[in-house]
């Protein structure tokens, strides 16, 4: 059994031959959650099959070979659900397997916390990673078909949802030359020439080198958790491996000028994202400023772009801001008239002169630090919300402790969000509408301009 390493935002850190297992035990959830994620680069030669990889293991293993036997095996479990997930953190791919199931003293006939039903669920975990089922040396061309189709109508079909189009769009052009500024979901062009051999070929990548944390939470025994990984991990060919040196995420400044783009599509209102940028990330000090500075600009109901933007001038049927943590990005947003465009910009842009001039009252101040420390604490009460916690501890490389990152909270003060507010800059402002004139002038004339996008970015 892997001794005991440190801790990770809450969990006990223990390492196993190629291995990370974190364990964090709660009584108080009903479920067992273990999530077993792999890290990547991300690089526009492999965003493609790393985000295939995770619903083409979903299909089936060597034991359980299509799927309703994979899903005789979690009824088996007492109704376990399996999960995958894809998406970037930082400048990381980031990939998930997450297997939930319910707690031994739920389970009848179970003596103790569980033990031999966490034994099966971890095994059955590390099987569906390690073990896939293969015809030859490839993924079956029939699944690989089915979830390329599948994967290309879901990148297809975002340009539905105008305002995560917008969003997508914004970080292509804010983030140009960066691996942030490449889509997590794939390339339409690339995924469809991806075959069964492409994918084992990453598979092989990926159990070679790649950074591999399992973390579980819930009514648990640790010593008993890291037993039956350790087993079932030796079982499955785990042991020693060469992982990956990942490069941290790309921190800058804006661009000395703002870029301008706007892209047309059939649509009556309109998208404004001012993207902005910080010299800040996840590790340095002045980060739970910068949070303070995105809520009081745009993450609550007090903030000012909602008050401003949307209440007080009625230019606005949405207004709000966004922040990415690792990135040192702020994506301002707002719903739009676009005929309004220059007069709701005008109003944005005036709110972030006047968070740098240090113009933001107590009010704000505080009700921002209570929103923020009010979602910290709700999250403890999520399994989801705690083990991405200690996710982003380990991508980021800088523990996260809840507790320490709400004291950190009530330690900020105007000066300090003032101080943020002097380094974030506009960087980019992306405009999407339907090809309406703007009737009032001014901002957001001129710059790139793009029409008719396939929303497959």
């Amino acid at each position: 059994m892997g001794a005991s390493q440190g801790r990770t935002a809450g969990f006990t850190r223990h390492e196993l031959p190629g291995l990370r297992v974190h364990v964090r035990p709660d009584p108080r959830f009903k479920r067992v959650t273990a999530v077993l994620a792999w890290q990547m680069p991300l690089a526009a030669e492999t965003a493609s099959p790393f985000a295939l990889l995770p619903r083409l293991l979903r299909r089936g293993t060597r034991r359980h070979p299509d799927l309703p036997s994979l899903e005789r095996a979690l009824a088996d479990l007492y109704g376990a659900h399996l999960g995958v997930g894809v998406e970037k953190m930082g400048d990381r791919h980031l990939a998930t397997l997450t297997l939930t199931w319910p707690a031994g003293r739920f389970v009848p006939g179970a003596a103790g916390p569980g033990e031999a039903l966490a034994r099966r669920a971890l095994g059955l975990l590390l099987e569906v990673f390690a073990e896939p089922y293969l015809e030859g040396e490839g993924f079956p061309a029939q699944r690989v078909e089915e979830e390329r189709t599948a994967q290309i109508q879901r990148i297809r079909a975002l340009v539905n949802d105008k305002a995560s189009y917008a969003l997508r769009h914004c970080v292509e052009h804010l983030c140009a030359g960066e691996p942030y500024g490449i889509s997590e979901l794939g390339d339409p062009d690339r995924l469809a020439t991806l075959d069964g051999e492409d994918l084992v070929r990453l598979h092989r990548r990926v159990r070679a080198v790649a950074p591999l944390d399992l973390l579980v939470t819930g009514p648990v025994e640790p010593g008993a958790v890291v037993e039956a990984v350790a087993e079932a991990w030796a079982a499955r060919g785990g042991g020693p491996r060469e992982v990956l040196e990942l490069p941290p995420p790309v921190i800058r400044g804006p661009r000395p000028e703002p870029r301008r783009v706007e892209e047309t599509l059939p649509m009556e209102q309109g998208w404004l994202v001012l993207g902005l940028r910080a010299p800040i990330g996840f590790d340095h000090p002045l980060r739970p400023a910068l949070e303070m500075y995105n809520g009081i600009l745009g993450g609550f109901v007090h903030s000012k772009l909602f008050m401003n933007v949307r209440e007080r001038a009625s230019l606005a049927y949405s207004a709000w801001s966004r922040l990415v943590r690792g990135k040192g990005l702020i994506l301002a947003m707002a719903g739009i008239d676009p005929r309004r465009r220059a007069d709701a910009e005008a109003i944005m842009l005036r709110q972030i002169d006047d968070m740098a001039a240090g113009r933001i009252d107590d009010r704000e101040l505080e009700a921002t630090r209570r929103s923020l420390v009010n979602g910290l604490r709700s999250d403890q009460d999520q399994p989801a919300a705690v083990i991405r916690t200690a996710l982003e501890s380990l991508v980021y490389g800088h523990d996260e402790d809840p507790e320490a990152a709400i004291a950190r909270l009530h330690e900020v003060g105007r000066d300090e969000v003032r101080q943020v507010a002097q380094q974030v800059g506009l960087d980019t402002v992306y405009f999407l509408h339907g090809g309406t004139p703007a009737a009032d002038g001014g901002a957001g004339r001129g710059g790139d301009r793009a029409a008719g996008g396939d929303g497959g970015r």
